[in-house]
């Protein structure tokens, strides 16, 4: 009897193999449904991912189709909003040709001077002496045309525009000699 190892029989040995066998077997089979179960988890994890980025990805297409309608809008509303303004200088530029080249306004003056800070009853001191009718507006004709003029000129301008002699003192030189020869 020869046949003992470790102070054991074959057959108590093949017996505690086999049971070691098991619980190996076992063992690993635990081992494989434990990771087999976090495999699971990471690839339903991974499968949420997947989903969490389609959603955002169609959020982003919306998104993108609002911001594309909203340019559009914008773009019809700035197009629609200049083309009115437009519009609307065209009217304005064609009224303000129609009372320029009224009969009322049969012309326009070349030169429009500024006023000066003199007081109602003082000359123009700055205008310079013209001879003929323009420089000297004396006589019964002269003096309808100067009162005419300050009328027209206080019911344009106001009553400080006309100085103490009844001339306009808006007027440079040159343009009331054209205005009081025109007349």
């Amino acid at each position: 009897m020869a046949e003992q190892v470790f102070g054991l029989g074959i057959n108590q040995v093949m017996a505690y193999t086999a049971i070691a066998n098991v619980l190996l077997v076992v063992m690993l089979t635990a081992i494989n449904i434990y990771y087999a179960g976090h495999a699971k988890r990471q690839a339903d994890a991974a499968r949420e991912q997947v989903n969490a980025s389609n959603r955002q990805s169609e959020i982003a297409a919306e998104t993108l189709s609002l911001l594309r309608q909203q340019m559009d809008q914008q773009h019809r509303t700035d197009i629609a909003s200049v083309t009115l303004q437009l519009k609307v200088a065209v009217h304005v530029i064609e009224d303000w040709l129609k009372r320029i080249s009224s009969e009322k306004h049969p012309q326009l003056p070349d030169e429009i001077g500024t006023l000066r800070g003199r007081g109602r009853d003082q000359p123009p001191t700055d205008a310079p002496q013209e001879s003929g009718r323009a420089g000297s507006l004396e006589g019964s004709s002269a003096k309808g045309h100067q009162e005419s003029e300050h009328r027209q000129i206080q019911a344009v301008r106001g009553p400080d525009t006309v100085g103490g002699n009844g001339r306009a003192t808006a007027l440079t030189p040159r343009i009331a000699a054209a205005h009081n020869s025109g007349a």
